[in-house]
């Protein structure tokens, strides 16, 4: 005789009323979690849509570290509420993060400095990838500008990191325009006004040549005599040149000067 399948009892009242709490607790918890999902994947498909629009570097990297908060924050806003349902007292809970916050918060405080001085960088645009920027001892083109740390890439090709918080005084050569400064050193033997014309003379051959008219936005400026110091004359020239294009233009002009310094028998000091 084949026996017959078991079926259990009806549940009774007292089961029933039981369950019945942790069933609604359930129900709110599904429920907080696909709202938290939900607003998870609109955040993440609107910063999908929005970053590769954005032409912007240093945009993009906002837009990320927001991206990235804002996720840590619905977990966190999430959890605490989903504890909350499950009747677990979540103010100690708040204490302790708020202490292990403070300790973890002194012992990285370089950390902190870092991150606030990257979005400060950031926000307030004074670098840009490409830039040739001066920090402190190091001087090299930006390839990197990260929310710790900015990236390097000196002339030698050595890369170099450095922290955010030691960026406190940056020199941008390269924003907006850059410019040559030269100083030439002649000797007083010869005459001034002669020398003068000369270099005015080379000065405006290099601003009419094609190949650097695209180079130097301005006409050269020949200050005129800016030292005399015993047997030298020190004269000052100023080229106005495109971002990042004044290392090119200064070997052409150190070059021309003293070919035509050498034509004419003129000597340096």
């Amino acid at each position: 005789m084949q026996d017959l399948p078991i079926i259990p009892p009806p549940p009774t009242l007292e089961t029933s009323l039981f369950l019945a709490p942790w069933q609604e607790k359930g129900i709110k918890i599904a429920l907080i979690l696909a709202g938290s999902l939900i607003f998870y994947w609109l955040l993440r498909a609107l910063a999908r849509k929005i970053l590769p629009q954005i032409s912007q570097r240093r945009l993009k990297t906002l837009l990320s570290v927001f991206y990235n908060a804002a996720t840590i924050l619905i977990i966190f806003i999430a959890g605490l509420i989903i504890l909350g349902e499950l009747g677990i007292n979540i103010a100690p809970i708040l204490a302790s993060a708020g202490v292990v916050g403070l300790a973890i918060g002194f012992g990285a405080q370089t950390l902190v400095r870092d991150i606030i001085t990257g979005l400060f960088l950031l926000s307030e645009d004074q670098i840009r990838v490409g830039d040739l920027v001066k920090i402190g001892a190091f001087e090299g083109a930006v390839e990197r500008i990260g929310i710790r740390s900015i990236v390097l890439r000196e002339m030698s090709g050595s890369l170099i990191i450095i922290p955010n918080s030691q960026a406190s005084s940056v020199v941008n050569m390269s924003r907006d325009f850059s410019q040559v400064d030269l100083t030439v050193g002649i000797s007083t033997k010869h005459k001034i006004d002669e020398v003068l014309k000369l270099i005015r003379s080379v000065c405006d051959s290099l601003y009419k040549n094609p190949d650097f008219k695209d180079k130097i936005l301005a006409q050269p400026e020949v200050l005129g005599v800016e030292e005399i110091a015993g047997a030298k004359l020190s004269i000052r020239v100023l080229v106005k040149t495109k971002p990042k294009k004044q290392f090119n233009v200064a070997r052409e002009l150190r070059y021309q000067i003293k070919k035509a310094f050498e034509e004419k028998g003129f000597e340096f000091a």
